[in-house]
C-alpha cells in the first residue's frame, strides 16, 4: 500500500484471511446482529429474479456464513419504483476469504427483527453498525 515500503514475508495472504474472519467470527452474531466494517468493504451483486434473500440466507446459515440482514429506509422517489407497501431488503455476506458482498436480491420474508440502515449513517442503534441485537 506504501510505495517504496517492503511487505512481510511473515504476514501471508492466509494470515490476512483468518485476521478478517476471526473479526466477523467476533463481532456477527446473527443475521440480525453484528456488523463490522471488513464486511462493508465488498462488491455488490443487483439481480431481480431467483434466488430470494430468503433462500441465499437459509444456505448462509445452513453452511456457517457469516451475513447480516438490512433494511433500507427508502425516500417517496425510490418508494415509487418498489411494489405497493414494499421495504427494500440487502443482505451483506462474508465469502470463504472473508470478502464482503451486498446482495441485492427480491425477497418473500424478511426477518420481522430486521434492523434498518441508510447511506446516511443512520441506523436503530445509533450508527454503531450493530443491528438489532436484542
Amino acid at each position: 500500500f506504501w510505495s517504496g515500503r517492503p511487505t512481510s514475508e511473515d504476514f501471508t495472504i492466509a494470515d490476512y484471511e483468518n485476521y478478517v474472519n476471526s473479526v466477523h467470527e467476533d463481532v456477527m452474531v446473527s443475521g440480525v446482529c453484528g456488523f463490522d466494517q471488513w464486511i462493508d468493504n465488498h462488491i455488490a451483486i443487483d439481480q431481480h429474479t431467483s434466488p430470494t434473500l430468503d433462500e441465499v440466507a437459509e444456505i448462509f446459515e445452513a453452511e456457517g456464513y457469516y451475513y447480516h440482514w438490512w433494511k433500507i429506509e427508502i425516500g417517496e422517489e425510490e418508494r415509487s419504483s418498489q411494489p405497493p407497501g414494499r421495504d427494500m431488503y440487502q443482505i451483506y455476506a462474508a465469502d470463504e476469504t472473508g470478502w464482503g458482498v451486498q446482495l441485492d436480491f427480491p425477497f418473500i420474508n424478511p426477518p420481522a427483527d430486521c434492523p434498518t440502515y441508510a447511506a446516511t449513517c443512520q441506523s436503530e442503534d445509533g450508527c454503531l453498525g450493530q443491528g438489532n441485537c436484542k
